[in-house]
């Protein structure tokens, strides 16, 4: 039996298989901008961290950053940004998968309304990553320049080692062709 599906449809599903290995990790924020920058700090310890693991790439993202394409085009997605739980600065906060578009317990900060709409609005097209996390971490202030308050820099590598759990499990480019 043969059936139709609308070739926007049929396109995006192929686009969709064609980055089925993409993995990126996403840090959010302004660096300049106290806590706020956490995820990109995070970010560009992580790539140091992972410089031999060329099949991972490291994304710095701002407000105008283009969330959708990453969602639709990769297999792996972490993302790291500051939470606004109402919790002490420091707390961090995991969520995996469609837990993210679920939980409400938290803001994003400035960009929070358009992310989750847009985790909405992929998981809707069923073009959720296989596996997409989210660490957020709560901060303490919100002031301008470039270092992070003492409770946010006491908790990176707490930060660090939730980051680490989630990338150790992703399989190398090498492991992926030899499965």
């Amino acid at each position: 039996m043969f059936s139709e599906t609308p070739s926007s449809t049929m396109s995006e599903r192929r686009s969709h298989m064609e980055h089925m290995h993409r993995k990126v990790v996403i840090g959010i924020g302004e660096i300049i901008a106290g806590d706020r920058g956490l995820g990109k700090h995070a970010l560009r310890l992580l790539k140091q961290r992972y410089s031999t693991r060329d099949d991972i790439e490291f994304i710095g993202a701002g407000i105008d950053f283009d969330f959708r394409t990453i969602l639709e085009e990769s297999s792996h997605v972490l993302i790291l940004d500051a939470a606004d739980m109402g919790r002490t600065p420091g707390t961090i906060i995991e969520l995996a998968g469609h837990d993210i578009t679920l939980f409400g317990g938290f803001r994003l900060l400035a960009h929070q309304h358009d992310l989750l709409e847009v985790f909405e609005e992929v998981s809707q097209k069923g073009m959720l990553p296989e596996l997409l996390h989210f660490i957020g971490m709560q901060p303490n202030h919100y002031a301008p320049g470039f270092s992070l308050s003492k409770e946010v820099c006491l908790a990176m590598p707490a930060y660090l080692q939730s980051a680490d759990v989630v990338l150790r499990a992703w399989p190398s480019l090498h492991e992926t062709l030899h499965t």
